[in-house]
């Protein structure tokens, strides 16, 4: 075989790999891997003689990694190559997040503009792959959500501190501490605070959701 035939042949089995490697979404897949158990880019990257910044472009799928950089990211993590080409990984059943490690989302939404609104707190990573999605709703004094929620299957509400009014449809239901609800999704429901008094809500619903306008 001459150079320029091994070098096209070396080229074309680069290509097929990077192929796999996007179809797969091997990055996401070592990002999922990473965040179950409780790691940090910088500390996988120490670990095993690489850059977080070399770590940050595997995982969002930005370069392909060799195989001898995969080999010791599966060897570190205790998994098998094969997992990584799989639609999901079978060794992950779980997913720890700390609270102090938990992502937050700020709103400012509040009746009279002072600057109040809402956090929402995500208690699970947010991967495309996920069914479900739980969060921890903070809603500040005086706060009404004016958007409607509407998505696809179900959501459960349950009222951890403070009295919360729940719209679903054309009726209200005020929800006080340890009150729950359940319900079917498709209703277009929303939500606000009970008296300027600050609430928090634990939700637990299918991820994709929408908001009415």
């Amino acid at each position: 075989m001459s150079l320029s035939q091994r070098s096209r042949s070396k080229r074309s089995r680069k290509l097929a790999g990077d192929n796999e490697y996007a179809k797969y979404q091997v990055g996401e897949t070592l990002r999922r891997i990473r965040l179950s158990n409780n790691m940090t880019q910088t500390f996988v990257a120490n670990e095993n003689g690489l850059s977080s910044g070399m770590i940050s472009l595997i995982e969002s799928n930005n370069i392909s990694a060799s195989i001898r950089t995969l080999s010791k990211l599966i060897d570190f993590y205790g998994i098998k190559m094969s997992c990584l080409f799989e639609d999901r990984c079978g060794s992950i059943k779980y997913e720890v997040v700390k609270k102090d490690t938990r992502r937050v989302i700020e709103k400012i939404n509040s009746r009279d503009d002072a600057g109040t609104g809402y956090t929402c707190e995500l208690l699970a990573s947010d991967t495309k792959d996920k069914r479900m999605q739980p969060f921890v709703f903070t809603l500040s004094d005086d706060m009404e959500v004016e958007k409607t929620f509407i998505h696809e299957g179900e959501s459960f509400v349950y009222v951890m501190q403070g009295t919360l009014e729940l719209f679903i449809e054309e009726t209200m239901l005020e929800l006080m501490e340890g009150d729950c609800v359940y319900l079917e999704a498709f209703l277009e429901h929303r939500f606000r605070t009970k008296n300027g008094s600050g609430v928090t809500v634990f939700v637990c619903c299918q991820k994709n959701f929408s908001m009415a306008g």
